[in-house]
């Protein structure tokens, strides 16, 4: 077993924060060493992606989030909202979303939100706002979990 000193620990802990140590280049990269990043204020996860990263501006941010689309902001975990690497979207929906389903049950109800409902919503709503882009559409890719998520 290794034991750690209190300044080890708190070293170790930043380095995993990537408060510490070498910088990643740019914000994917960033997020996907983090998993995710919280991302409830675009102002508050714009800063922290710049101070866990080496020289990204905040349009190179804003960009990998509305442009490349290479950076994705999602409620994936405990109703928050996250950033998350896009290649790694998939993944995690599938790990995630039947616990996001389960918990919000419960609410959709008290709504009067039926599956049926929700799914004839997601299917009226434009591709971006069902996490499909155009040109994913038209290949077959792109779905976000649409279907993993609202079934």
């Amino acid at each position: 077993m290794v034991t750690l000193s209190s300044a080890q620990l708190l070293a170790v802990r930043a380095r995993s924060h990537l408060l510490a140590g070498p910088r990643p280049q740019n914000a994917v990269d960033a997020i996907r060493r983090l998993g995710a990043l919280q991302a409830q204020s675009t102002p508050a996860v714009r800063m922290a992606v710049r101070v866990r990263t080496e020289g990204v501006t905040a349009t190179e941010f804003d960009q990998a989030l509305a442009i490349d689309r290479t950076v994705v902001r999602t409620w994936l975990m405990r109703g928050t909202l996250h950033l998350v690497a896009a290649e790694d979207l998939g993944w995690m929906v599938d790990l995630l979303g039947p616990i996001v389903r389960v918990r919000s049950h419960r609410r959709r109800t008290q709504l009067g939100l039926t599956d049926e409902l929700c799914e004839r919503a997601l299917a009226a709503l434009p591709y971006g706002a069902r996490g499909q882009r155009p040109d994913a559409a038209a290949s077959g890719r792109g779905e976000a979990g649409r279907s993993r998520c609202a079934n």
